[in-house]
């Protein structure tokens, strides 16, 4: 694994393997010769949550094709930052945020038995959840809009227009990217943390400095920016929640049509310093196809 490629899909990519059939079938196997596969659960889910049976059954079988060579799977976002957390709130001086277990034996035993995915009442719940969880997430901060509106209008103040000039108002003392870590620690955390000790975990711990980030720049795109000209980043929440993923990979790969993911996340790894590569599924495609040239 260490000397192999990881690559990581957002659920998007899944779609693409079953839709593009027979096309696929060198995908398949240039993945399983050269990469390290790294299925993760907030995909996993979105499959288990198709409500159409046909559907969700080629879905997860395209996924489960994926653990044939080299491959993991690893856990949803809020586990991951849990297990995270607590690694170094038992030992901060010797934490290595890649030493802590995140993998699920309990997902890679689906995609291979699919006893659960073969049952529509566990995909109606499953789907059910899922919606009420982006639901949840759209309402905060559009909830939040409408009180900030309030303050921009009192003080004469112009919404932002880009997602940069609030960097640094964000990431400066009492910012709201640490009132943000903050909030995610202690969720997780048997004891709250200080401003210190978020500030050291933040430093030590990419894939949570990566779900801060995105939360950052949910709360830029959704309750803060100028939604007429302002620069929009308007990944959904599972599209977003990826970027736990991104420290776990070399490329990060999404098959959405617009390729607002693949930009958001792209931004989000530039953000969190973190060297992973975020590209379009069909870029990949594209290399993997390339023949050497012949003298």
């Amino acid at each position: 694994m260490q000397n192999c490629p990881k690559v990581c899909f957002d659920t998007s990519v899944y779609n693409r393997l079953m839709k593009d059939g027979l096309e696929s079938e060198a995908i398949y196997a240039a993945l399983q010769s050269g990469y390290f596969v790294r299925l993760n659960g907030i995909g996993i889910e979105e499959l288990m949550a198709a409500t159409v049976a046909e559907t969700r059954t080629r879905l997860i079988a395209s996924a489960g094709r994926l653990t044939f060579g080299r491959h993991d799977c690893l856990l949803p976002q809020n586990e991951i930052v849990t297990r995270l957390v607590r690694a170094y709130e038992s030992d901060p001086l010797h934490f290595q945020w890649g030493r802590v277990n995140i993998t699920s034996p309990e997902y890679a035993a689906e995609l291979s038995r699919r006893t659960l995915t073969a049952d529509d009442t566990v995909a109606q719940h499953v789907y059910k959840e899922l919606l009420d969880a982006r639901k949840q997430f759209d309402k905060m901060w559009l909830e939040l809009r409408d009180k900030l509106e309030e303050i921009y209008q009192r003080h004469g103040s112009q919404r932002p227009l880009t997602f940069a000039e609030e960097i640094p108002r964000a990431i400066g003392e009492n910012g709201l990217f640490w009132e943000i870590a903050k909030g995610l620690y202690d969720r997780a955390a048997v004891t709250p943390a200080t401003d210190e000790t978020i500030r050291l975990f933040a430093e030590a711990c990419p894939p949570f400095r990566c779900v801060v980030y995105a939360l950052l720049m949910a709360w830029y795109d959704r309750s803060v920016r100028d939604w007429n000209v302002g620069e929009k980043f308007h990944a959904g929440r599972f599209d977003l929640f990826m970027s736990v993923y991104l420290p776990y990979c070399d490329q990060f790969l999404s098959a959405e049509v617009e390729r607002e993911q693949e930009r958001c996340l792209a931004e989000v790894a530039r953000l969190a310093e973190v060297p992973t590569v975020v590209r379009s599924y069909d870029d990949f495609c594209a290399g993997l196809m390339v023949l050497p040239s012949v003298a």
